[in-house]
């Protein structure tokens, strides 16, 4: 039965710290104001790109990207891997839970800046996206944990890292975050799984005997 390896920790651990720099980075320039000018630029780019195919594609992709869709997927997820330890099930079920912990404390603590016009109704903070950051915590969680213990091949993790960068640019064209909002939420959702993956590889660890890993 194949084993997972301590030499395959560092690269969570290196992931992580680098979203993290990437994520103060995008606070420091939303809370200068430095960000303003690429986050209008890129804005008026894509207002520009808009056509009906693109319109059509958007409202296909929204319900798939949509927070309470991607959750049910991911206690799904952890629900159907339990057989397989809590070195699996318990880090993939604790992602939107982190996630929505960390979206109030950003709300809390973080300078804001208010969603674009297009997103109708009274201003609302933006900073970071919430959506962006539960997808990608939710979805990089899913597909490191299950890559790593031989659930998934490469294809099914590149597939489900893809699912917030799609939702994330769906936001931006459908005008209701900032590109300083997507880059943030990227980033502070890969921090979370990162650590999230670093936790099941220490149970996997501490508890072989719990492990079970699926021959291919």
């Amino acid at each position: 039965m194949p084993r997972l390896h301590r030499s395959e920790l560092p690269a969570t651990v290196l992931v992580g710290a680098v979203s993290l720099g990437v994520f103060a980075l995008t606070v420091a320039a939303v809370a200068t104001g430095a960000a303003r000018a690429v986050d209008g630029r890129l804005r008026r780019k894509i207002l520009l790109a808009h056509s009906p195919a693109l319109d059509v594609l958007s409202a296909g992709v929204t319900p798939l990207t949509s927070p309470a869709f991607l959750i049910g997927c991911t206690l799904a997820a952890s629900f159907r891997s339990r057989r397989l330890g809590a070195n699996v099930w318990l880090p993939i079920g604790a992602a939107p839970f982190l996630a929505m912990i960390a979206g109030r404390c950003f709300t809390a603590v973080l300078p804001q800046q208010f969603a674009p016009e297009g997103s109708g109704g009274t201003p609302e903070a933006s900073f970071p996206s919430g959506h962006t950051t539960g997808a990608t915590a939710e979805m990089f969680t899913i597909a490191c944990v299950l890559r790593r213990n031989r659930v998934f091949g490469r294809a099914g993790a590149a597939a489900l890292a893809l699912v917030p960068l799609i939702g994330g640019a769906n936001r931006l064209y459908r005008d209701r975050h900032w590109s300083s909002d997507i880059v943030a939420g990227l980033s502070a959702g890969t921090a979370i799984a990162m650590a999230l993956a670093t936790v099941s590889e220490q149970l996997s660890v501490r508890h072989p005997a719990n492990i079970r890993l699926r021959e291919r």
